[in-house]
């Protein structure tokens, strides 16, 4: 746990200590092993940490820079200290001893607001400048850590957590309706710095920002490019390449672990690949990793003919290739927490949440706490750009309308071999369809989306209907370059938590952080960078990540092509709290708060069809309920 908060006054009204003092202090919302504040005049910043690293021990932020001019704090842990040394001239020793604020003061010293391009990993940072009377602030490429900030004439506060900002009560609580409109539409606020709240903003991934007393200046200084291409001379130099950005991302991601490391396997190629990787890593530094696989215990969820509810057989081959792994089979047991608790998870993060929050799984928590797992992997985000989920019907559209029917022909039949589709069936997916989605964009959504949630009021006030519709034609424009597409993916990750991502603060007993190595910022430019044919190829898809994986996966798993459910329990836990969903849906509808942004003449109908498919009433229900809950709570609270 680790959080960074600021007060600034503009108009040079000293900044009350007690004030700072209680941002952060209401952010402590566990243990924590250092909190520390400075006040100069109008600038007050705050820290504070649980170790987690070994050079965490030495942070004591704030930070002053040496000619004193410069007062620093940063929620960082940095990937690239080795990098950064070398730049600043450091000796190993020196940097053995020196916490990431250390480096992250050093290189804005050196590189000013440009720091930002050589930082990599999570930070959000801020910086007073007492002289010039200016902030700096900025967060990492993609968004992890979050900076939350709320500003009137004369003032900034800022935070890495809604609560910290909203334990002043001069901070609004006042909802922004047309985020929430957004958000219960499941797209992207029109305004992507915006939040739940109406008057706090926080600062989008990739970004940095400038602010005295003419307000702010907000630059996006990361834009990768989908433009570039790499060029290389073979397929094997291609293979040889993929591997090793995938090797540094992984290793990347738990090289400052303190203990052991997990790692959370489904048995899909993706965290399978993770897994394999990780594995040899520590097997050759003479440790082993820890591979924690839940198996899916009385669900009657129908899998389609690609997908399996129960991959176990998967993750067991992978074990009988891998023996210098540990693998745990473990029941997917979890307890979900009932509505009547919502409160207190609302309490800590004040936006709402799109799943049922669980305590997770104690038999697993236990072995975590016994085998000493201070890190724990998944393979979380490589559908983004590493496994290209979706792409390879985009790339035979992208064939098809470029006049390469040879091409398209081939690999039409490829999938045919692999995946039994007829050619027949990928003309009217991969080119009529396509057609037919460019030229013709419904008038409005149909009549199950869950935009009819909202009530009339909402619904006309935000134009969040004429949104829709401009949002699904974007998105079907036809592919003449699907590289185009994929560079909007990236760029959409960084900003997809703004405005309802939960607080990156948890109640959690130990210090363990959670790593996703396919969400590694340089391991997605690089397969953006990639030739199409690389990546597809003889109706293959994910080629590279197949092709890299020889002799590390048993052909059984490198080789699937089926897939799981991203949540394979989700239908026992949802069978368990429907009828206490359906009853806090009945109060719901009695609750001034709740009608005031939600349609509950439309959510019975809606609910009461038994023709709904399964999939869609049950994320219908959950997900009008969890707002529900929350307005009710906001409404108590503001």
């Amino acid at each position: 746990m680790r959080g960074i908060a600021g007060i600034i006054r503009f108009d040079q009204v000293p900044v009350d200590p007690a004030e700072i003092r209680r941002v952060i202090d209401t952010m402590a919302i566990c243990a924590t092993d250092r909190i520390h504040h400075c006040c100069e005049g109008p600038a007050g910043l705050a820290h504070l940490v649980k170790f987690y690293c070994a050079e965490d021990r030495f942070e004591s932020q704030p930070l002053r820079s040496t000619d004193g001019n410069l007062l620093l704090v940063t929620d960082a842990m940095l990937d690239n200290r080795d990098e950064l040394a070398a730049a600043l001239g450091w000796r190993a020793d020196e940097a053995a001893s020196r916490p990431d604020s250390a480096f992250v003061l050093a290189a804005y010293e050196r590189w000013g607001e440009a720091c930002t391009a050589h930082l990599e990993g999570q930070f959000a940072l801020a910086a007073w400048h007492r002289r010039e009377q200016r902030l700096f602030c900025a967060v990492d490429h993609l968004g992890h850590c979050p900076l939350y900030y709320w500003q009137r004439t004369g003032e900034l506060v800022l935070a890495t957590t809604l609560k910290g900002l909203f334990s002043l009560p001069r901070v609004s609580r006042q909802l922004n309706d047309d985020t929430l409109a957004a958000h219960v539409a499941r797209i992207p606020p029109a305004d992507r710095a915006a939040t739940l709240y109406r008057d706090v903003t926080r600062l989008p991934g990739g970004h940095y920002m400038t602010v005295d007393v003419n307000g702010p200046r907000i630059v996006r200084y990361w834009n990768p490019d989908p433009k570039r291409v790499l060029r290389l001379r073979t397929d094997a130099d291609y293979i040889e390449a993929f591997r090793a950005e995938l090797e540094r991302a992984v290793r990347t991601s738990f090289q400052r672990s303190p203990g052991n490391v997990g790692v959370m396997v489904s048995g899909g190629l993706d965290s399978s690949a993770v897994t394999a990787v990780a594995g040899k890593i520590l097997a050759a530094q003479g440790r082993r990793l820890q591979a924690f696989h839940l198996v899916p215990e009385g669900e009657n969820l129908t899998a389609g003919p690609l997908r399996e509810l129960d991959e176990s057989r998967f993750a067991r081959s992978l074990q009988r290739h891998a023996p210098h792994i540990d693998f745990h089979f473990l029941p997917n047991r979890g307890d979900l927490f009932s509505p009547d608790e919502w409160d207190v998870l609302f309490e800590d993060d004040f936006v709402p949440f799109r799943q049922l929050p669980s305590r997770g799984n104690p038999l697993m928590n236990q072995l975590f706490d016994q085998l000493d797992i201070r890190v724990r992997l998944n393979g979380g985000g490589g559908n983004y750009l590493v496994s290209l989920e979706g792409l390879p019907s985009g790339y035979l559209t992208h064939l098809f309308l470029t006049g390469r029917w040879r091409d398209w022909l081939h690999e039409c039949r490829g999938r045919r071999q692999i995946y039994g589709d007829s050619v027949i069936h990928l003309f009217r997916k991969t080119v009529l369809g396509p057609l037919k989605h460019s030229l013709w964009t419904p008038a409005s959504p149909v009549a199950t989306h869950p935009v009819f949630m909202l009530n009339r009021r909402l619904r006309e006030m935000s134009k969040i209907e004429r949104r829709l519709r401009t949002r699904a034609a974007s998105w079907n424009r036809l592919p003449w370059d699907p590289r185009q597409s994929l560079g909007r993916v990236l760029t959409e990750v960084a900003a997809q938590q703004v405005g309802v991502t939960a607080s990156v603060i948890r109640r959690s007993v130990g210090a363990r952080m959670a790593a996703s190595p396919l969400l590694d910022r340089r391991f997605n430019e690089f397969c953006l960078s990639l030739p199409f044919d690389q990546q597809i190829r003889d109706g293959w898809d994910r080629r590279l990540l197949r092709e890299s994986m020889r002799g590390l996966l048993p052909e059984e798993v490198r080789l699937r092509i089926t897939r799981g459910f991203p949540q394979p329990a989700f239908r026992r836990l949802f069978q368990q709290s429907e009828p206490a969903l359906r009853q806090e849906l009945e109060r719901l509808s009695r609750s001034a708060p709740a009608q005031h942004y939600l349609d509950f003449a439309w959510l019975r109908r809606f609910v009461d069809a038994s023709k709904n498919p399964p999939a869609k009433y049950s994320s219908t229900l959950i997900e009008s309920v969890l707002p529900g809950r929350f307005l009710e709570w906001h409404a108590r609270n503001l």
